[in-house]
C-alpha cells in the first residue's frame, strides 16, 4: 500500500526499506550543529548492527557531532532524466569511537574513505528515529 502525502506528493517509505537503502549506499551526508549555525558534511559510512558508523578525522565535523551528540544523517537518490528519487534522513545520537576493542571492530567495518588525508577516527549514530520519502512514478511530460 502506497501512503501519498497529499500536501507534498511524494510517497512515504516504512522503517525496513528506509534501512535496505542505507545498507548499501557508502556515501551519506552528516548534518551538525556547529556552535550554534547547521553544517552538513559529506561522509562515507557503514551500516552495521543497527547502527551508522562514520570514518573521518580531527576537526569541525567530529567535534561538533561528538559536543552536541545529535546529528542528522541523510542519503539519497536522484535521477533527472526519469524524475523519480528518493531520500532517507536518519535522526539520532552520535559519539566517538574510543575504547581501542570498538575502534578495532570500527576498523573491520571497511570504510573506505575517498580520500586518505589522516580519517582515523570514527563516529557512531545510534538511530533515534528513520524516516525516507521518494517521488512517486509518473509519466513524463514533453
Amino acid at each position: 500500500m502506497t501512503n501519498i502525502d497529499p500536501r507534498t506528493g511524494l510517497e512515504s517509505m516504512d522503517e525496513h526499506e528506509c534501512w535496505q537503502r542505507l545498507g548499501p549506499q557508502g556515501v551519506g551526508r552528516l548534518a551538525v550543529d556547529n556552535a550554534g549555525q547547521p553544517d552538513i558534511f559529506p561522509v562515507n559510512y557503514v551500516v552495521a548492527g543497527g547502527e551508522i558508523f562514520v570514518r573521518t578525522g580531527p576537526g569541525t565535523k567530529l567535534a561538533a557531532a561528538v559536543i552536541t551528540g545529535l546529528v542528522a544523517f541523510e542519503i539519497d537518490e536522484f535521477d533527472s532524466a526519469q524524475r523519480s528519487g528518493w531520500s532517507v534522513v536518519v535522526h539520532g545520537s552520535a559519539g566517538e569511537v574510543s575504547d581501542l576493542d570498538k575502534v578495532l571492530d570500527a576498523e573491520d567495518l571497511g570504510i573506505e574513505p575517498y580520500v586518505e588525508a589522516g580519517k582515523t577516527r570514527y563516529v557512531r549514530i545510534i538511530p533515534a528515529d528513520i524516516t525516507g520519502r521518494r517521488i512517486p512514478s509518473q509519466p513524463i511530460v514533453d
